[in-house]
């Protein structure tokens, strides 16, 4: 895959985050924090989850509900990366205080280099 290029991402009132961009791609939905499996439950299909790392306990019950990964804990070769690129799914790693700055149920749009809040 090459070396991990750093990407800066714009969060309109949040500051900025950066990360590795794992898996390319286009997302729009409603943030979700996952910290531990009790959370999943809160998914619903079209959330962009947010994971303080790459938990592999998530994956069978996250696969096909969501959008894409933001991550702040790992690197291209973390198993959510790996699924998000088998799966055609956007994903960021390595992403520093992404569960601090997003919330639960913030609207945010991704395109690859930039996260927006929409609401």
């Amino acid at each position: 895959m090459g070396k991990e290029l750093k990407k800066d991402l714009k969060v309109v009132s949040s500051g900025k985050l950066s990360g590795v961009l794992a898996s390319p791609g286009k997302a729009k939905g409603k943030v979700k924090i996952i910290r531990t499996t009790r959370d999943k439950n809160k998914v619903v299909k079209g959330d962009i989850v947010v994971l303080p790392d790459s938990d592999m306990k998530l994956l069978p019950t996250l696969r096909s509900q969501i959008a894409g990964f933001i991550i702040e804990k790992g690197s291209l070769t973390c198993h959510v990366a790996i699924f998000a690129r088998e799966a055609g799914k956007f994903c960021l790693v390595n992403v520093k205080n992404a569960t601090k700055i997003l919330k639960d149920g913030n609207e945010v749009v991704i395109d690859g280099t930039k996260i927006l809040i929409v609401g």
